[in-house]
């Protein structure tokens, strides 16, 4: 397939050098312990620890501690997860904590993510065009 000629190119390096900001890593133990012993099987093993990871109250009360303390601190924090299991448990202890929760998904049809666009674009209203 021909797609064209490559218009621009760039790389991780040349990006970090051209709009440079601090990278920082913060360790929060949280003191999951898997209850299950690894099976033999290594994608069921992962799965299993997922779902422990995701059943985890404490642990996730801690996400929910950490959104509230960084909102609450002028921040505008984003929380990534791969599961919508998660997400729903992780929004439900974050709804009436602070004022203004966007929840983006996978799944979501056109007219859900232009709500969801339009509650995060700012107001365009009395502008010139």
């Amino acid at each position: 397939m021909q797609c064209g000629p490559v218009r621009y190119q760039t790389n991780a390096k040349i990006q970090a050098a051209a709009h440079p900001f601090e990278h920082n890593v913060l360790v929060q133990p949280t003191g999951f312990i898997p209850t299950r012993s690894p099976g033999p099987d290594k994608r069921l093993e992962f799965q299993t620890l997922y779902r422990e990871l995701v059943d985890d109250d404490l642990r996730n009360d801690r996400i929910r501690d950490d959104v509230v303390d960084a909102v609450n601190g002028g921040r505008s924090p984003l929380v990534l997860t791969e599961r919508n299991d998660h997400l729903d448990r992780i929004e439900e202890r974050i709804v009436g904590k602070i004022a203004h929760v966007v929840t983006l998904r996978a799944g979501m049809t056109k007219k859900q993510r232009r709500a969801v666009a339009d509650l995060l674009a700012p107001s365009l209203a009395g502008r010139a065009g």
